[in-house]
C-alpha cells in the first residue's frame, strides 16, 4: 500500500480497473472495506472508501503497518 487516509488509499496492482469499479480492501484484523476505483495509472490504483474510516480504525491500520 502506497498511501492510506480516512478517505481512501493507493495501491500497486496487477489488474486493470475502470474508474467507478467496486473494490474491496482486505487487511489483517478488520473486515473488508468497500471502495471505488477513482483512477488507475499503470500499476498504481487510487480508491475512495464508500464511507470514511473511523479514526480508531485508521490508527489501528497505521500502527499495524509500522511494525
Amino acid at each position: 500500500m502506497a498511501d492510506l487516509s480516512r478517505e481512501g488509499f493507493q495501491i500497486e496492482h496487477h489488474r486493470q480497473f475502470i474508474a467507478g469499479a467496486s473494490v474491496w480492501l482486505r487487511l489483517p484484523g478488520i473486515e473488508a472495506l468497500a471502495a471505488r476505483a477513482m483512477w488507475s495509472n499503470g500499476r498504481r490504483l487510487g480508491c475512495k472508501f464508500d464511507a470514511p474510516l473511523h479514526h480508531a480504525v485508521l490508527e489501528k491500520l497505521i500502527t499495524h503497518e509500522s511494525r
